[in-house]
């Protein structure tokens, strides 16, 4: 027998339905945790993933979502697996490793097992989509990892494709200073007009390369490569290497102009210290001025302007030679002129201008002491005891009181002293110290090659490039300058005096 449901009044459904929609109508989405989710088709395979990662770290799918649909609401391309996204430009393979990269915590594990394959795939796609997280991440796997299993025309080739600047020093290092020679493979990778540039800079390299020294070795490849790759105007930062990596020139009069500035400048630049690294590729060196001069189009059609970056650079290049240099001068002259001299000198306005309340007390003191003392004097102990007894009390009081004072003085000189010659031995040696130290990698200056022959090493001593002069080296040779300067000036004068002394006497024996 089946059991009825038991009816519901009218009102009390009625009563329902109310409550009902009273309680959907407070239900709201959260604009954090309320994930949409879209469709891909990749070749024959569907992936449905949360479109909010794919917002937040490409542009390119925010842009895309952001659009208004074109078929209207019903028929949202994305929304359903009957109407997914068509990815053609990406592989299966490849769009599941970028998912995996893209939504943790499988990110963690995936990338340190990437080979150079699945990298270089993944460098297409990301530089394409604009995902720079997974960008940088993929990157910096090739950079740490991957880098030296690489050939040296495929660096080239990834740089350029992908537009990532910060290896083309390094990957054109590479390959001018490679014992192989170019093959006709790398040849085909980077194209003709390439090729014959760099077997230029190898030529240079290898007739340089007389003696086994790499870091000399290098720093010939960075500076022919920027004279040859990076000085003139068909240099662009955006090439395509596989077909035709240097673009014509179309703009012509200023831009030929400025072309031949550009020359004039890498022919003088290679033969100089332009950086920290003694090449043009420092970014504080000759290659950020040529680099900035292909890169902005103003630059480029003013040569007065890139003139005006190319004389800025020189200067700030001599910025450290000549600080040092007025560090180790600075330090002479106290010693020449005596730190106890300074301090006396210093100490007398100091306390002018902090202590001139106890100094003017203390001198009213002394004046009131020698009087009393003068009028104690004159007085008679016998005849005039009691005028005598006030006169020593204030005199004993005086004394006392004096005594304090200089004690509080003595105390303010103690503490002044240690204070000047902290800061005195900061402003000479912690100065040169800490420059020293910051820059004890740099090159204050290269010198020409063979001027010292196997005795070059000593002056890069402890950690500047070999063939250069470090900044503890150029310390030692201005101080020895200086010296000598002091000591020839001493005896120059020391010789005048009795010349003048000795004038003066015949002039008195007339």
């Amino acid at each position: 027998m089946a059991t009825k449901s038991p009816e519901i009044p009218p009102e009390s459904s009625a009563t329902l339905n109310d409550e009902l929609s009273v309680g959907s109508a407070e239900v709201c989405k959260d604009d954090e945790f309320y994930f949409n989710f879209v469709t891909f088709k990749v070749e024959n395979c569907l992936f449905r993933v949360p479109r909010h990662e794919l917002e937040q770290q490409s542009t390119v799918f925010h842009d895309m979502f952001g659009l208004p649909p074109v078929g209207g609401k019903e028929n949202v391309e994305g929304e359903s697996d009957n109407n997914p996204i068509l990815l053609d430009s990406v592989s299966r393979d490849v769009f599941k490793l970028l998912l995996k990269l893209l939504y943790p915590p499988r990110s963690k594990d995936i990338s340190s097992s990437l080979t150079l394959e699945q990298c270089t795939s993944l460098l297409k796609v990301t530089h394409m989509w604009d995902f720079e997280r997974i960008n940088l991440i993929i990157k910096n796997r090739i950079r740490k990892d991957l880098w030296p299993t690489i050939p040296c025309a495929d660096k080239i080739k990834l740089a350029h494709d992908y537009e990532i600047k910060d290896w083309y020093a390094d990957a054109y290092c590479d390959l001018a200073i490679r014992t192989k020679p170019l093959s006709v493979e790398d040849g085909w990778k980077l194209g003709l007009e390439f090729s014959i540039k760099m077997g230029q800079v190898r030529e240079r390299v290898a007739a340089a390369a007389s003696k086994p020294n790499e870091m000399r070795k290098q720093a010939v490849a960075r500076s022919t490569i920027d004279e040859i790759f990076f000085a003139t105007q068909q240099t662009k930062d955006q090439m395509s290497v596989s077909g035709d990596m240097w673009e014509d020139e179309e703009a012509e009069g200023k831009d030929e102009e400025a072309a031949e500035v550009l020359e004039g400048v890498a022919k003088g630049a290679s033969s100089c210290d332009c950086g920290s690294n003694g090449n043009l590729f420092s970014d504080n060196g000759w290659g950020f001025v040529l680099r900035r001069c292909a890169d902005t189009n103003i630059e480029r059609s003013d040569p007065s302007l890139m003139e005006y970056h190319v004389a800025r650079i020189r200067f700030l290049s001599m910025t450290l030679a000549l600080t040092i240099f007025l560090l180790v001068l600075f330090a002479e002259l106290i010693q020449w002129i005596g730190q106890s001299v300074l301090s006396e000198l210093a100490y007398s306005i100091h306390l002018r201008i902090f202590y001139a309340s106890k100094v003017a007390q203390q001198r009213a003191l002394k004046n009131e002491i020698l009087t009393a003392k003068a009028e104690l004097l004159q007085t008679s102990s016998q005849d005039q005891f009691a005028k005598w007894a006030k006169l020593r009390r204030r005199v004993d009081k005086g004394l006392a009181e004096l005594e304090q004072l200089n004690s509080e003085l003595g105390s303010a000189r103690n503490a002044y002293k240690l204070k000047f010659n902290t800061f005195i031995w900061l402003l000479t040696t912690g100065v040169q110290f800490v420059i020293g130290w910051w820059y004890r990698k740099s090159a204050v200056f290269y010198l020409p090659p063979g001027w010292l022959g196997p005795a070059a090493w000593f002056l890069s001593l402890p950690f500047a490039p070999s063939g250069s002069v470090s900044c503890g080296a150029w310390q030692m040779v201005c101080r020895r300058v200086i010296k000598v300067g002091e000591r020839t000036v001493r005896d120059l004068t020391v010789t005048s005096i009795p010349t003048e002394q000795e004038g003066e006497k015949g002039k008195k024996e007339q």
